[in-house]
């Protein structure tokens, strides 16, 4: 029966998710089984600008592009993510339609998390949200820290106007 499964550990992959970093294994239990494999082939479209939310995805491989086409008809590319990254969260919490398309640059294997699901769990025990909130608050930081240390190495502000 789980020959679709790749031999891969849903729950281990999902208790390594930033977002879950704080959960209990019971509430990575129920999480995994509210997610879903999903293989896509290199070009596929995940989903598109306009969709509705459904959940959010990880990346077990591969490597995914969020983009949209800008009014000229130009590509405008916002991000390209590999394994273990995550995108679609806020989208999903802020229940408005998503504003990037996503698209598979390579071969790719991905989970994705079902937005019930996490919402039983939010309902469930309302310290997940805190819990989820300090997991993607984290991230943040990572990127400001990253975004600090760069400017740091590159000199700093250049003196001429």
């Amino acid at each position: 029966m789980h020959s679709h499964h790749h031999g891969i550990n849903i729950q281990a992959l999902l208790a390594h998710v930033p977002l879950f970093n704080e959960l209990e294994s019971e509430e990575i239990v129920r999480l995994a089984r509210g997610s879903r494999e999903l293989a896509a082939s290199r070009g596929d479209i995940l989903f598109h600008k306009g969709d509705i939310p459904t959940g959010f995805y990880l990346i077990v491989y591969g490597q995914v592009k969020l983009a949209f086409t800008s009014a000229q008809g130009g590509e405008k590319v916002v991000d390209i993510l590999g394994q273990g990254q995550t995108f679609g969260e806020a989208v999903m919490f802020m229940d408005k339609p998503c504003m990037v398309y996503a698209q598979a640059l390579a071969d790719s294997l991905l989970l994705h998390i079902a937005k019930t699901s996490i919402l039983d769990e939010l309902d469930n025990d309302p310290r997940l949200g805190r819990k989820m909130i300090a997991g993607l608050s984290m991230r943040l930081h990572h990127l400001i820290n990253d975004v600090e240390s760069y400017s740091l190495h590159s000199g700093g502000p250049s003196r001429t106007p």
